[in-house]
């Protein structure tokens, strides 16, 4: 009788382990990085109000860990709002000497993907990009196939430019196969901030 009940106990184990039970459960904890855009085309006045919303943010939401990316030409993680703002003080953004921020170029991707190593694992990975999106290096597009893989949700918070009043040729379209010397039309696009 005891064999018996030792070889159904074994049988039962031995089915239940080709069902391969997981056990899920939900959790809420976050883990945050904001990606912070410092570039030149975006207002000055933003990085101390974007840390001020980051810190309200996080006292609101309290989210199990949160980490800052500056970024303009290149990406630096940093653990604090108390390290980006010594990070400014001490590198002047801008300023050109070794390792500082250049404010002269926007690479989106670099940002999105410096955030990666600061999140912590077994949390929600969740980006907050502060940018006014004007890209000018990298292919962020690049980034989000990355992230998504990653599993990672991005969310945007459009930062206010710089300047009101700029325009630039967004794109120049060419038929194709033009002959040389020949005259054709083209299609150009120009992007304005205000009415010209």
């Amino acid at each position: 009788a005891g064999a018996t009940l030792l070889r159904s106990v074994a049988l039962a184990a031995i089915v239940v382990a080709l069902l391969k039970p997981t056990l899920h459960r939900s959790s809420e904890d976050v883990s945050v990085v904001y990606v912070l855009d410092v570039s030149g085309s975006v207002a000055p006045r933003f990085l101390d109000e974007a840390l001020g919303w980051i810190a309200q943010v996080n006292e609101r939401h309290r989210p199990a860990q949160s980490r800052v990316v500056v970024f303009a030409d290149h990406a630096e993680l940093l653990d604090s709002i108390d390290a980006v703002r010594a990070l400014a003080a001490t590198r002047a953004v801008g300023a050109g000497g070794e390792g500082a921020i250049d404010q002269g170029a926007t690479d989106l991707e670099q940002g999105l993907l410096a955030a990666l190593p600061g999140f912590a694992p077994g949390l929600a990975k969740r980006i907050v990009l502060l940018s006014d999106g004007n890209q000018t290096e990298g292919d962020v597009w690049q980034a989000m196939l990355r992230l998504q893989a990653e599993a990672v949700r991005v969310f945007a918070v459009p930062a206010p430019v710089a300047a009101h009043n700029d325009a630039w040729v967004e794109r120049i379209e060419v038929p194709p196969g033009a002959p040389e010397r020949a005259a054709l039309e083209v299609e150009v696009r120009v992007f304005s901030r205000r009415a010209v």
